[in-house]
């Protein structure tokens, strides 16, 4: 309508090309938007119609549509939000995994490297297929995102857990264990529990009532046992002593207690992550 001067039109598409293909990794939505003038400009020059092109390529893009939103919608859809459960509950079962592998090596029990890096890439694949479905989930309707907050804070959660078990895993292979404490077996056994119910309530037939106990009593235990090696450490330094048993123990008590004290956190906050979203 506006102009048939070819060398503007030439221009333009140029401009529509370099949108295009600009926006085709950051945004899809404005990518098509400079795809479809690129193609109308594009066939004006190979086989001039005016309008005819852009009117068959408008009546495509809406018969086309039509049929995709109704078969999504009327001939059985397949919504992303009834995997998420699943896969929430694979990333919280390959992380327990993880987890209770790690702490092997701080109850006097051999692992071997392979063992550890097998269990971590199972970690790693979970992750990657609950964050793969949770993206699909929000290209999806919003009608259709089920809980997307809190399913997202659970992953984020998640992440952080596993960054804390790998910490675990790196202190053991890179130092050793020298002072296993009875204490360690106790917490593990009680996270894994705990981790065991956030993957029960993941699944649709979860059993809330299953409620591990509210009390930890091997962590206060621990945290006294830290706190009296801090004191002999602080006596040794005013008596001008070097690096001692004292020392390490200590320093090895410090990092596992900072790490299991953060998992505790960590579970007690996905379990409510999984509340609200059951609630909801």
């Amino acid at each position: 309508y506006l102009t048939h001067n070819n060398t503007i039109i030439f221009s333009l598409m140029l401009l529509f090309i370099l949108g295009a293909y600009s926006f085709m990794s950051i945004h899809y939505t404005v990518s098509v938007f400079f795809t479809t003038p690129f193609v109308i400009f594009l066939l004006h020059f190979l086989y001039p119609s005016d309008l005819y092109n852009l009117t068959q390529r408008v009546m495509d893009t809406f018969i086309g549509g039509s049929i995709a939103f109704v078969a999504n919608m009327a001939l059985w859809p397949t919504w992303e939000h009834n995997f998420v459960p699943d896969y929430m509950k694979k990333m919280m079962e390959a992380n327990r995994k993880y987890f209770e592998l790690v702490m092997r090596a701080f109850s006097n029990e051999k692992v071997s490297v392979t063992d550890f890096k097998l269990a971590r890439k199972d970690t790693y694949v979970a992750s990657a297929n609950m964050m793969a479905a949770f993206q699909r989930m929000l290209s999806e309707p919003k009608s259709k995102q089920k809980n997307a907050s809190q399913v997202y804070h659970y992953v984020v959660l998640n992440h952080t857990l596993t960054s804390h078990t790998a910490a675990l895993a790196a202190y053991s292979m890179h130092h050793g264990v020298q002072f296993p404490r009875p204490e360690y077996r106790e917490i593990t056994d009680y996270l894994l529990r705990c981790m065991e119910q956030l993957a029960e309530l993941a699944a649709p037939a979860a059993a809330p009532d299953n409620v591990p106990p509210p009390h930890l009593h091997a962590l206060e235990h621990l945290e006294a046992h830290l706190e009296n090696l801090v004191h002999l450490r602080q006596q040794e330094i005013n008596e001008g002593k070097g690096p001692t048993a004292t020392r390490d123990e200590m320093l090895e008590t410090k990092q596992v207690h900072d790490q299991l004290v953060a998992i505790t956190s960590l579970v007690k906050d996905m379990g409510k992550a999984l509340d609200e979203s059951i609630t909801n």
